[in-house]
């Protein structure tokens, strides 16, 4: 997918979840030419994050190699984080899915390799993946 029609997917997703928080009407999309996070070892999941403090939702460049499905689903997962009332508590990776669930009337689903998916897979987040 190109940057364009990324950028047109993102402005999409991110009016869905606007109406419902505000913040979150007011997010931006950063890319990255490396990894997701600091400490990642890159591989094919360590493609997304959402900075609360800043209110970004970053994603690597190579994920736009990724399927639809899982872009659209990664980034309902991370609009979900940043509209997310209890960010630190316990449990937010699910609470993420839930309230992306509750926004946009469908769940966020997990693939064979345990990405982050918006039409077929897995409901619960694998007990492997940070909870």
């Amino acid at each position: 997918m190109t940057r364009a029609k990324f950028r047109e997917l993102f402005l999409l997703e991110r009016a869905k979840f606007g109406r419902r928080y505000p913040k979150v009407a007011r997010a931006g999309l950063g890319l990255l030419d490396r990894y997701a996070t600091p400490r990642s070892p890159g591989g094919y999941r360590d493609v997304a994050f959402a900075n609360i403090t800043t209110n970004m939702v970053w994603f690597v460049g190579r994920a736009l190699r990724m399927p639809r499905a899982n872009l659209v689903g990664l980034l309902r997962h991370e609009l979900g984080h940043l509209a997310d009332p209890t960010p630190q508590k316990k449990g937010a990776e699910a609470r993420a899915d839930r309230i992306a669930w509750a926004v946009t009337g469908k769940p966020v689903r997990y693939d064979a390799k345990d990405v982050q998916n918006a039409c077929r897979g897995r409901l619960k987040r694998p007990a492997h993946l940070h909870q």
